[in-house]
């Protein structure tokens, strides 16, 4: 059985060999030729344009490379501004407390001194008692409207010290507060990568972080 399926297999292998034979003595060399070169122009032109896909890639790379390094770079500057503005904000803080404590000695000085200024005049009062009922209520007629001149004068110069220690406090609160809000502001758009730092200079950075000057 095994001789015979040898002798099968030879035998269909032989017919196939001379069926590729006759099929490649049909084929004409000429468009055999013709085939090999399409096939060659069709792969020239296909390592053309790869090759320049890759210059295009590669130009691409470099972009985005000096981009990251550009970004990088003034995201080192904006760090320095913000500490920069930190400190003056710390400096502005310190003077706050140094502005509010002045002003509470003052207050409290003089409320201190508007409620030592009746003594005087009731001592006045009570010396003079024990002299004629007529004199006594001349003295305090006068004593009244001492009083009460004392006191206006003493209360006019309190509402202008507290007006005035307020409105040298003023600029500093206003100038505090914008740039702790520009801060924040900025802190949070670096934090989520939503500023862009190449579409706005350094100068135009400065300018916003800055309060507005005031014309006199």
């Amino acid at each position: 059985m095994s001789e015979e399926a040898q002798h099968r297999v030879d035998e269909d292998f032989e017919s196939e060999e001379g069926d590729l034979e006759s099929y490649l003595e049909e084929e004409s060399s000429s468009e055999l030729l013709e085939r090999v070169r399409e096939l060659q122009a069709e792969n020239s032109a296909l390592s053309l344009a790869n090759e320049s896909q890759r210059e295009a890639y590669e130009r691409c790379l470099d972009e985005v490379a000096n981009h990251v390094v550009q970004a990088l770079l003034n995201q080192k500057d904006l760090r320095e501004e913000c500490i920069k503005l930190k400190m003056r904000v710390f400096d502005l803080e310190r003077q706050n407390r140094t502005l509010c404590e002045l002003l509470q000695e003052k207050l409290h000085s003089q409320s201190c001194v508007h409620q030592q200024q009746p003594g005087p005049c009731l001592e006045h009062i009570g010396e003079l008692q024990h002299s004629e009922p007529n004199k006594l209520i001349e003295a305090q007629r006068n004593a009244q409207a001492k009083g009460s001149s004392e006191c206006a004068q003493n209360v006019i110069p309190e509402t202008q010290g507290s007006s005035t220690s307020m409105e040298a406090m003023s600029p500093f609160l206003k100038k505090k507060a914008h740039i702790l809000e520009v801060l924040r502001k900025l802190e949070e758009q670096i934090r989520f990568g939503t500023i862009v730092p190449l579409a706005f200079p350094r100068s135009v950075i400065i300018a916003k972080l800055l309060p507005p000057r005031r014309l006199y």
